[in-house]
């Protein structure tokens, strides 16, 4: 059964979304947390130069992740 995203406001629903099969999220959690033991060990520096090339493409593209 797929999971329905709704408007809260007008009950329209806004879009499905497939569910997961139990090994692909436990897939997904393993990449998440081998991504978190590798942000941990980055350093300040280099983490807020990450963030802020990401606040650029975010400015840069913004007319396209608005809707979103």
């Amino acid at each position: 059964m797929p999971h329905v995203s709704l408007n809260p406001s007008t009950n329209q629903m806004i879009q499905t979304f497939i569910c997961w099969v139990e090994l692909r999220l436990a897939q997904a959690l393993e990449i998440t947390r081998h991504a978190q033991q590798t942000w941990g060990q980055t350093s300040y520096p280099q983490r807020a130069k990450i963030l802020r090339d990401v606040a650029i493409q975010l400015r840069a593209q913004r007319d396209t992740y608005a809707p979103l």
